[in-house]
């Protein structure tokens, strides 16, 4: 590890500092990031895909008067919001770390570092499960009103009661498995696999969510579609196509590899990354179909005039 001290050692430092962790723990610690290859490998990409995303969406809204750029929710709209907040406490961290390894930062904010990062990446792992979980009872429902005349009220309330009963449930039963780990002294191995067995579960739903919301597009009712209606298909047909793809790409590397719980890790966390990609590209569509249609009315407004 002698090629991350630069010129001004940072033992040097260290040596004067009242520090209770060693110099040589903070850079094993370090060391023990740079080995997770194939974690870091796989979640790149996704990383790269939603600041570029992201960053065409923001430039897109600053050129829109509304700041609203499709017809979803205000509640899921603050939804939204609240992950690109976490998501960029977490950037921040990530380049925090990233200068660690140049710079001497003290061995309690490396300890901090890595004990937050882990925090608040599986908030957002259980902030996205969440969603998910709202857009596919949603789905569930909107088919029900179209095709089984059903009159449930799709207006604040229910995206509040969904999501409060979602969150809850997300909450309830990954706690009743950690306290069953507990109590029974199970391994981790098992405790990924349950969380890889819940993310393949959750993302089959996602699936069925989006055939069927594409059966209401090509039917008879393809009248009473929604804009926003639009806007979820384009995320769980995203969503699925991805996450199927991961997984085959995942049993692929699993069997060339001993790092397979690396592998597994991964395709558990991605969709941190993964959804709010898909939220912010299918806003992205919206908007360019919106252009579209504004400049068809300029259009033939000119050939009336």
């Amino acid at each position: 590890m002698e090629y991350f001290i630069t010129a001004r050692d940072p033992l040097a430092d260290f040596e004067n500092s009242t520090h209770e962790g060693s110099y040589e723990e903070y850079m094993e610690k370090l060391g023990y990031i740079l080995d997770k290859q194939y974690f870091i490998g796989m979640l790149f990409p996704f990383l790269v895909a939603y600041g570029l995303v992201l960053a065409v969406r923001l430039c897109l809204s600053s050129s829109q008067k509304d700041r609203r750029l499709s017809s979803s929710p205000p509640i899921l709209d603050m939804f939204h919001d609240t992950s690109v907040v976490f998501l960029s406490i977490i950037f921040l961290l990530m380049i925090t770390l990233g200068v660690g390894f140049f710079v001497y930062l003290g061995y309690e904010i490396l300890d901090m570092i890595l004990w937050i990062l882990p925090t608040l990446v599986e908030f957002l792992r259980v902030y996205t499960e969440t969603y998910l979980i709202v857009i596919i009872w949603y789905t569930c429902v909107r088919y029900s009103n179209v095709y089984e005349a059903g009159k449930i009220d799709l207006g604040s309330t229910f995206w509040l009661r969904t999501m409060i009963y979602a969150f809850a449930g997300v909450i309830s039963k990954d706690m009743i498995f950690l306290v069953w780990i507990a109590i029974a002294g199970l391994s981790g191995e098992v405790l990924l696999g349950y969380f890889c067995f819940q993310v393949m579960f959750t993302n089959f739903f996602v699936f069925f969510a989006a055939i069927h919301l594409r059966q209401m597009f090509l039917g008879d009712h393809k009248e009473q579609m929604t804009p926003f209606d639009k806007l979820i298909y384009h995320q769980t047909v995203i969503v699925a196509c991805v996450k199927y793809s991961m997984f085959a790409v995942t049993m692929f590397l699993t069997q060339f590899t001993k790092n397979s719980a690396e592998i597994l890790l991964a395709y558990t966390v991605c969709d941190i990354l993964l959804v709010p990609t898909a939220v912010q590209l299918s806003e992205i569509m919206a908007i360019g179909v919106k252009a579209e249609k504004i400049y068809t009315i300029e259009s033939k407004l000119k050939e009336i005039s």
